[in-house]
């Protein structure tokens, strides 16, 4: 059974994203690297190093997740899962950046590593990374892109989003639990549409 674990829509006023409580009123948001902001109701990175990266801050760290948002530029903006609360840029996303195509990546200390085999973006715009288990997965508009493939390097972390230029642009961010077996829990993290 899928349940909504956090949800922003980010519909209120300009400003920090930092500290802010998201739309759904379930967790707040910390900038983890770079600075995320608020503008015309859709979150976008506005300073600070690149990759800009915000998670989900009062959420736990959890291991099967599913993270979706959609986003103004698939390439350059996206949401991550399994983020690590270290301060390192430690996730599961979308690692293309300008080439037309979905990349399923995993970054770990910052260090990028394709899973998979790239796959045409077709102009898709709204993402989804899956992890269940050892098996991570891409989707766009809810297609299967690229996986599942299995990799165990990020065992748990919390949802979260990143971007690289100030101009892209976040919205409907949403983590969900994937459900559980009698004696298991399992959590999936949210759908970021880019736009």
């Amino acid at each position: 059974m899928v349940t909504t674990v956090a949800e922003d829509t980010f519909n209120r006023g300009d400003g920090a994203l930092d500290g802010s409580t998201m739309s759904d009123g379930s967790n707040t948001w910390a900038d983890q690297i770079g600075v995320f902001g608020i503008t015309s109701q859709k979150a976008h990175r506005s300073s600070g190093p690149y990759p800009a990266v915000a998670m989900c801050d009062s959420m736990a760290e959890v291991a099967d997740q599913q993270v979706t948002a959609t986003g103004s530029d698939y390439r350059n903006c996206g949401p991550c899962a399994r983020l690590s609360v270290s301060g390192t840029e430690t996730s599961y996303r979308n690692i293309s950046v300008g080439d037309g195509q979905f990349k399923l990546g995993k970054v770990v200390a910052g260090s990028q590593t394709l899973l998979g085999t790239p796959a045409a973006d077709g102009g898709r715009r709204t993402q989804k990374i899956v992890c269940d288990g050892t098996d991570i997965s891409l989707y766009a508009d809810g297609d299967l892109m690229v996986g599942p493939v299995s990799d165990s390097a990020i065992a748990t972390g919390r949802a979260g989003m990143w971007g690289i230029y100030t101009g892209n642009t976040l919205d409907d961010w949403k983590a969900e639990s994937l459900g559980s077996a009698p004696t298991t829990t399992k959590a999936q993290l949210s759908t970021c549409v880019i736009g």
